[in-house]
């Protein structure tokens, strides 16, 4: 399978794939009457090139048969988006749609947003939208049920997978908790909220095999002179060299309880942080909560600053700068699996679900 451009040769084949998708695939949501007036059996072709044409329209194609097609407009909105039925589930919509972000994000755009059918609705949420709302809309007198939902792009991901688990006594970035490996599962989460995720780790070959294949892997370095752990602070640093976008979602390795509609929830509150927080994080009693929360990208020459210095401490570096708190209302979120009894902890709740 290759991701292209639109060319004007396709529109007939993008029609047919689109009639035959509302047919067959989207009937199971919608009436006959409903799926006939959205994808009607006569439709403009001209209309349909003019409108390709005039958009960022990627076309999956897999032995020169078109699969799957998808739009992109110049203030984020992302309108028709179809697979072929025969190629639903097999990747297909993720690539046109990493493809579509990385468009986007070239163009500077923060916030992609679309109609998503009732079918397509389970599609995004997975790849990190959010339903802002449900509406009606007509098509040709029939009123059919869409989401609008929107995705915040201006955000990438930086997992830390460098600790020494000494407290576990075994690799905690490993531990299988309902039968998948907790890094992965932290990665998962964050493929669902941001453009991008960077595993930082001394042990590219480690994790190789529990890793998404969409995730990149930052090989961890000793800063000269050093061999002792240097911990977490210089692993961000390392990872946020390699972030293109404004803000950094920054998270540990070791977060059981994190969920997804809680981070999408707090990426909301990134449009109303102070112009100079250089992040945006939840506090405990002891002081910053670091390795959950948000970072400006800007903040990096301060972070090398700091650790040419001498810096290694989170809290230390942070106390020097403007952060803003993030209101949390479920402090289990930040929960950290460090200890065999943490371990035990979670078993024990599992089992009482």
């Amino acid at each position: 399978m290759k991701i292209r451009t639109y060319e004007i040769g396709d529109t007939e084949a993008i029609m047919q794939l689109f009639y035959n998708t509302v047919h067959e695939v989207n009937i199971c949501d919608y009436t006959q009457e409903q799926v006939d007036a959205w994808a009607p059996t006569h439709m403009d072709a001209d209309l349909w090139t003019d409108s390709l044409k005039r958009k960022y329209t990627y076309v999956a194609e897999e032995d020169t048969q078109i699969i799957g097609f998808g739009e992109l407009e110049d203030n984020g909105h992302i309108d028709r988006f179809y697979c072929h039925k025969d190629f639903q589930g097999k990747g297909v919509g993720t690539q046109i749609l990493k493809q579509i972000e990385s468009k986007a994000r070239s163009l500077g755009i923060q916030k992609l947003f679309t109609e998503a059918s009732i079918t397509a609705k389970p599609f995004f949420e997975k790849r990190g939208f959010i339903t802002v709302r449900q509406q009606e809309v007509e098509r040709r007198g029939q009123k059919l049920i869409n989401f609008v939902m929107e995705k915040t792009i201006s955000l990438s991901a930086i997992v830390l997978a460098g600790g020494q688990s000494s407290r576990m006594g075994q690799d905690k970035a490993l531990i299988s908790l309902q039968g998948v490996p907790l890094l992965r599962q932290i990665c998962e989460i964050a493929l669902s909220c941001a453009g991008e995720v960077y595993v930082v780790t001394p042990w590219p070959e480690r994790y190789q095999d529990v890793l998404p294949d969409t995730c990149h892997v930052i090989h961890e370095v000793p800063l000269p002179g050093e061999t002792e752990p240097h911990g977490p602070l210089v692993g961000f640093a390392q990872g946020l060299d390699r972030v293109e976008t404004e803000w950094v979602l920054l998270l540990a390795c070791d977060l059981p309880h994190l969920q997804v509609k809680v981070l999408q929830n707090w990426a909301m509150e990134l449009e109303k942080t102070a112009p100079d927080a250089i992040a945006l994080l939840p506090r405990h009693p002891k002081g910053w909560e670091p390795l959950c929360g948000f970072y400006r990208r800007q903040c990096l020459p301060l972070l090398n600053q700091f650790i040419e210095q001498g810096g290694r401490s989170f809290q230390h570096w942070l106390a020097q700068h403007s952060v803003q708190e993030l209101p949390i209302s479920n402090t289990q979120v930040l929960f950290n699996c460090n200890t065999p009894s943490d371990l035990e902890r979670l078993a024990s709740e599992s089992s009482s679900q």
